[in-house]
């Protein structure tokens, strides 16, 4: 790959999601890598052996040989530092952007009756990702053990998984809570999925670890008030105005929840502030300045 670019010219080359080309060290041709997390590190039993092992090469290699490494929040960065020994000079900050249909919100009632289209209800908490344990969504289910019988809203949960989906399908029926957990596994694009994020009373989000936390921005951008951990990254992808809770204890994610639901100004202020933080922090403008500024400091060989 290496001989190829050099025949193209490339003068720099943008390694997006953690890998590089190997040798391009020894070409002279610059290099940029995104580092967007190190779970396999932090968290080694969510993968297998082989795999560990084959990100910590690629990675190791890449953190290395780059000119310059871009990580997408604080976290990452300062974990980079940590597990590879890198100098922090050579490490830039470019936190990630949305799809560019989350910066326009959607018409009420256009969205209303997307919504519908899944038979979801009129009131509801969501949680968006990936079902697996790093997730956490075990911390949401057990928080209703110690919500008020008429504040345990439904539960909308979206996104996909295997094993772990069954242990917490096994819960949910365990605790009874069949007809309030509400699984969606296929939606259609991200219209549908603005239109859901824009019509939950809260976006609940609690992983025990994350690289950024896209769902936390996607629900600042729709105006969602967010609940999330307040571990890693998440601090700074949901910013001053999120409720952020320990990811290891259900009833101080039930209280935040009750507090949202209770509290109709908080809640606005946190739709119109987390709305204003997300757009100056996440814009595609914003991000796009700050990735040329790193592709320039590349090239002229700045730190």
């Amino acid at each position: 790959m290496v001989d190829q670019l050099k025949k193209d010219n490339i003068e720099l080359y943008h390694g997006l999601s953690h890998e590089l080309p190997v040798r391009i060290h020894k070409s002279s041709i610059k290099s940029v890598v995104t580092i967007h997390d190190l779970i396999f590190k932090i968290y080694p039993k969510t993968y297998s052996f082989m795999d560990r092992n084959i990100y910590d090469v690629k990675y190791k290699y890449s953190c290395k040989y780059s000119d310059r490494i871009i990580a997408i929040s604080n976290s990452t960065r300062n974990d980079i530092i940590q597990y590879y020994g890198i100098h922090p000079d050579k490490i830039d900050v470019v936190y990630q952007s949305c799809n560019l249909l989350y910066y326009t919100l959607q018409d009420p009632q256009e969205s209303k009756l997307v919504v519908n289209t899944y038979g979801l209800p009129n009131e509801y908490f969501l949680y968006v990702g990936s079902i697996e344990e790093r997730k956490n969504i075990k911390i949401i289910i057990e928080s209703y053990d110690h919500l008020p019988y008429d504040m345990k809203l439904p539960l909308v949960i979206v996104g996909k998984g295997k094993k772990y989906k069954k242990e917490m399908m096994k819960l949910v029926a365990s605790k009874g809570m069949e007809e309030l957990v509400i699984w969606v596994e296929n939606v259609y694009d991200n219209y549908h999925l603005q239109s859901i994020y824009q019509n939950a009373m809260a976006l609940i989000y609690p992983p025990l670890y994350e690289g950024f936390g896209l769902p936390v921005a996607e629900a600042l951008l729709s105006k969602t008030p967010v609940i999330t951990a307040n571990v890693s990254s998440l601090p700074e992808a949901g910013g001053p105005n999120s409720i952020y809770i320990n990811p290891l204890r259900s009833d101080e994610l039930a209280y935040a929840m009750q507090t949202v639901l209770d509290d109709s100004q908080l809640r606005q202020n946190m739709k119109d502030s987390g709305f204003l933080y997300a757009r100056e922090k996440f814009g595609s403008s914003v991000v796009a300045k700050q990735m040329v500024d790193v592709y320039q400091k590349t090239i002229n060989g700045r730190s």
